[in-house]
């Protein structure tokens, strides 16, 4: 059975980029608010995004 890695590649990236995006600029401030008003952090979470990224695609 073969991957598709071109489809697994598309769909890493566009998960991805989608949840950046829902959790920043979209609705990341209410989001915080909704959630037991969690702060969200000053900086990005580089090594929580690798992680992230990797589950990802592991997943796909």
């Amino acid at each position: 059975m073969g991957v598709n890695w071109t489809a697994v590649i598309a769909g890493t990236v566009v998960s991805f980029g989608l949840g950046v995006l829902w959790f920043g600029p979209i609705f990341g401030k209410i989001w915080s608010v909704g959630s037991h008003g969690i702060t969200p952090p000053s900086r990005m979470p580089v090594m929580a995004m690798a992680f992230q990224l990797a589950g990802t695609s592991f997943m796909a």
